[in-house]
């Protein structure tokens, strides 16, 4: 009477990383495809892994957690164990921390074959391997397989030149045996492909302890992603975060490039129409301004545009507007009273142009941040300005102080989409309204205080 296949799986499993889990879930496809009656456990760090709500009740996976004892339960139960892909055998630049890999693996796999085990690695990555007790770790464990393939090429380079007595077989990484390769011939040329799937890792900060240079890869990286979507309107990429517990994890950076990608769409000019007016209130001494606005500014800019419509956002704009159109009935059609917005940033990024008429402001403008924030061409008196470090006249923004200087940089830069400038005037806001940098400028100021009152205390 034949055994029945009690197969144990080992790997990288369990720790929120999307790439080790999807070979875990490729293997165990193709395992029940081909062996219906096959028995599974996953040795992983998780024994409620995220991966698992996702699987068939029908394949009824087990799961062992990485102690002593739920090895060796597993390994009497078990008569095969899979290493089943990834990258085990490095030692990146010598770092320590991959010696407790190494280390666990080795143990584990000695302890399987005294169980007399049959043991088989599948897709795994050898390399790189740059000292010598990684190779020393690396060949014991490579030595223990009963049969071996590796991913690709280079590996099977170094595990023949490690083990040159063993058989090595080139395959794949078993996350591609999550796709059906039966049915997909590949013949696209890489001009009719739509999708870009893109991963990054923060490299510098875990390999060299240099984060400030991820900052550069993630500009270099997204230049040449916006490159490849300009080419056409149809393509669109996908950011894949893998890592989400460890120290590798890459969330941040991912976040940081999808920013960096996109920002060309939040101050894209294809879909803007139109001039932004927001004031809190049609009234007082705002509504003084808007008054002389619409009766002054904005009749004068329709003669040189006259396809121009103004969207007025504000509590009472409705009886200010009905009062100026009495003497100006020629401009009725080109304002829009906006009604109460959920969302104002969903306003400003479909506005071409925003204007801040402000005459009497100490602090800071708070609507002419928002428009230059969301990338709309913005005219505004220098007091709208205020408080907004680096700004600069006609490289963020256009300062109007006379009746004829608002006309001007209205009706000549209405619906130019000056990319420059919206791009230039979304990067001075991300940079001056920077929670991190605000946070250590405070730290920095009460460090001073603190040297200060000690010095004083010892006068």
């Amino acid at each position: 009477m034949h055994r029945k296949l009690q197969i144990l799986i080992v790997g990288h499993f369990g720790r929120k990383n999307i790439g080790d889990d999807a070979m875990l879930l490729g293997i165990l496809r193709e395992l029940y495809e081909r062996l219906p009656d096959v028995q599974v456990r996953v040795l992983s760090t998780s024994q409620n892994p995220d991966f698992s709500y996702n699987l068939p009740i029908e394949w009824n996976v087990g799961y062992s957690s990485r102690s002593l004892l739920s090895i060796l339960r597993s390994l009497i139960w078990s008569n095969f164990v899979i290493l089943g892909g990834g990258t085990h055998f490095h030692d990146f630049h010598g770092h320590r921390r991959y010696a407790k890999n190494f280390a666990f693996f080795g143990a584990f796999f000695t302890l399987t074959k005294l169980f007399r085990k049959k043991i088989v690695f599948m897709g795994v990555g050898v390399g790189p391997l740059d000292t010598g007790w990684g190779k020393w770790f690396a060949r014991r464990i490579l030595l223990l397989a009963n049969l071996i393939m590796v991913r690709e090429h280079h590996s099977s380079q170094l595990a023949k030149k490690l083990t040159p007595k063993k058989k090595i077989l080139v395959g794949f990484d078993p996350a591609v045996l999550l796709t059906d390769l039966r049915n997909n011939t590949y013949s696209r040329t890489p001009k009719s492909i739509k999708v870009l799937g893109c991963s990054i890792l923060p490299y510098y900060a875990i390999y060299e302890n240099k984060p400030q240079r991820d900052g550069i890869l993630v500009q270099r990286l997204a230049k040449v992603i916006k490159f490849w979507l300009a080419e056409s309107k149809d393509r669109e990429v996908h950011i894949i975060v893998f890592h989400g517990l460890s120290k590798e994890d890459d969330f941040n950076i991912s976040h940081k490039l999808a920013n960096e990608i996109n920002e060309r769409e939040i101050v894209g000019a294809n879909d803007r129409r139109g001039v932004a007016f927001v004031t809190a209130s049609v009234e007082g001494e705002n509504a003084k301004i808007a008054y002389w606005f619409l009766s002054r500014i904005w009749p004068r800019v329709l003669e040189q545009q006259p396809e121009a419509h103004l969207h007025l956002l504000g509590k009472g704009a409705q009886k200010l507007v009905a009062e100026v159109v009495r003497s100006n009935p020629q401009i009725c059609d080109s304002l829009i009273i906006e009604g109460f917005q959920d969302n104002l940033s969903a306003f400003y990024l479909k506005r071409d142009m925003a204007v801040c008429p402000v005459f009497k402001g100490y602090g800071l403008i708070t609507k002419a941040v928002e428009a230059l924030q969301h990338g709309c061409i913005t005219v505004g008196s220098p007091e709208a300005f205020n408080g907004i470090s680096g700004f600069r006249a006609g490289k963020h923004g256009f300062v109007a102080r006379t009746d004829e200087e608002f006309v001007e940089a209205i009706a000549e830069n209405l619906e130019r989409g000056d990319m420059g400038m919206r791009l230039a005037a979304h990067r001075l806001i991300r940079s001056n309204f920077n929670w991190a940098r605000s946070a250590r400028q405070v730290i920095e100021l009460i460090e001073r205080l603190r040297c200060n009152n000690h010095r004083g205390q010892h006068r």
